[in-house]
């Protein structure tokens, strides 16, 4: 309903259960969105983003209206741990460290953060963490593997 209220080539950003984004009986759906629409970037949060109000997984969808999405296009892609708040008490409280604003300067200018975000191909399953470049593991990370 979200892509009525646009023109043709008008943007939405809309927040959507990430289900829909990777779920294998949703691949008709998605088919069908980038057939229509160019799909411009997959943005993911922690579940308690919504607390306590409620518990979901959600994601938000980028797209511009009415273009198809080309196969070679590059979609951006995020996995947003520190929003900038903190569960506390069933009270969300604010905290430093929020990525918020290495995402939108990685969108804007085409940037990657490894561990954070970055560009890469849609695929099938739109789920952000497969798209993301990996963060290089610290001393104390691979001590703890072994």
């Amino acid at each position: 309903r979200s892509l009525e209220g646009l023109r043709l080539g008008g943007r939405l950003a809309i927040i959507v259960p990430t289900s829909l984004l990777v779920k294998a009986d949703k691949q008709p759906w998605r088919d069908k969105l980038k057939s229509k629409h160019t799909i411009n970037g997959v943005i993911s949060f922690e579940r308690e983003i919504w607390q306590p109000y409620a518990d979901s997984v959600t994601s938000i969808l980028l797209m511009t209206k009415g273009i198809p999405h080309r196969k070679n296009r590059d979609v951006f892609f995020a996995k947003v741990k520190n929003d900038g708040y903190r569960l506390e008490k069933r009270v969300r409280m604010p905290v430093a460290g929020s990525q918020l604003p290495d995402v939108v300067r990685c969108y804007q200018k085409k940037g990657a953060v490894p561990g954070l975000c970055g560009w890469a191909d849609l695929g099938e399953n739109w789920g952000p963490g497969l798209s993301i470049p990996a963060a290089k593991m610290t001393d104390e990370e691979i001590i703890d593997e072994v």
